[in-house]
């Protein structure tokens, strides 16, 4: 587990295929502007390269983003 200053990230394992990812949790407190934050996502969707990590899907409940 690793904590920054937006949220918290843990090492997960998709049980089906047993491949490791990250999973970070962000408060919706800390995120003071979803316009933004939508645009950062769909940028961070299209970025690729080998020291970047993938960024596969954000979920939202009623207190955080993962």
């Amino acid at each position: 587990m690793g904590k920054g200053s937006f949220g918290e990230v843990y090492l997960c394992q998709n049980t089906e295929t047993q491949e490791e990812f990250a999973l970070k949790v962000i408060p919706r407190l800390k995120v003071e502007n979803t316009e933004d934050f939508n645009k950062e996502i769909e940028i961070m969707k299209k970025l690729s390269g080998p020291n970047i990590v993938k960024l596969h899907r954000v979920l939202g409940s009623a207190n955080n983003f993962y």
